[in-house]
């Protein structure tokens, strides 16, 4: 699949650890403050404002993680070790955590201005002012997603009650979803 972004007004790098001097923005868990290092990312605003975030993840320096931009130019969406954050990069302190525990993927919807979340149970879609849905529980471990487009989501997800990965399909407007049986 085709890895797009949205318009920004930023760029970023991710660095391999914090440095050893200058302010650090704390992201914590939950709103938890846990003081070690997570996802540390240096953030560069268009109009000049330059910031060091370290990103808490719940599994512990493990799992997926990434940088993706977000249908607000102004807003950078950060996933570290599986917990998400949207962040105003000109007022870093001001900042949303995700509503989606265990984020295990990213998928952009261009055309529909939206940000697809996919979890361990779960898909979570957020706009420019939010969340707009989330799907039912359907994942017991495993949501493998094959195609993501304005037209529909789909994909097979793990049923261990039959021990195999039915199909699944999503409403990308909606955020209906279907599953197969079998």
């Amino acid at each position: 699949m085709k890895e797009e972004s949205f318009p920004k007004n930023y760029s970023w790098e991710i660095l391999k650890g914090l440095p050893g001097t200058g302010h650090i923005h704390q992201f914590p868990i939950g709103g938890r403050s846990f003081f070690r290092e997570g996802y540390v990312v240096k953030v560069f605003s268009n109009n000049g404002n330059i910031w060091i975030g370290n990103f808490q993840g719940i599994r512990n320096n493990m799992g997926f993680s990434g940088v993706f931009s977000t249908p607000n130019p102004w807003i950078i969406c950060i996933v570290a070790h599986e917990e998400g954050y949207l962040v105003d990069v000109n007022q870093p302190s001001d900042y949303q955590l995700i509503d989606a525990i265990g984020i295990r993927n990213v998928f952009t919807i261009l055309d529909l201005g939206m940000l697809i979340f996919v979890t361990y149970t779960e898909l979570v879609s957020y706009g420019s002012e939010g969340k707009i849905w989330e799907t039912e529980r359907f994942g017991n471990g495993e949501i493998l997603v094959a195609d993501v487009s304005k037209e529909g989501i789909h994909g097979t997800y793990w049923k261990p009650e039959i021990n195999s990965y039915p199909e699944f399909y999503v409403n990308p407007i909606t955020g209906e979803c279907k599953l197969s049986d079998s």
